[in-house]
């Protein structure tokens, strides 16, 4: 293997487990939430402890690790994101 393909698998396992901590903490969040329909109009609605005042979805977690803002705790995993060199 050369040293580019050798980096390249690098990267790629970082990446993959990178996915698999992003994924295992949105799954862990939404075992915490409280579902409910609204009567209103029948929509489902959620709530997940610690994520207060939060509408969203996974966009909400992906544009706060996009600005380096900190994430609630959940299930002992805590996602940041430090600086890139």
């Amino acid at each position: 293997m050369s040293y580019n393909e050798y980096e390249a698998f690098e990267g790629l396992h970082r990446r993959k487990e990178r996915l698999s901590m992003f994924t295992n903490y949105v799954r862990s969040a939404l075992r915490h939430a409280k579902y409910e329909i609204l009567p209103s109009n029948g929509a489902f609605y959620g709530e997940i402890p610690g994520f207060n005042g939060v509408y969203a979805e996974e966009e909400w977690i992906l544009l706060r690790i996009s600005r380096q803002l900190p994430l609630p705790v959940v299930d002992g995993i805590e996602l940041s994101v430090g600086e890139l060199a």
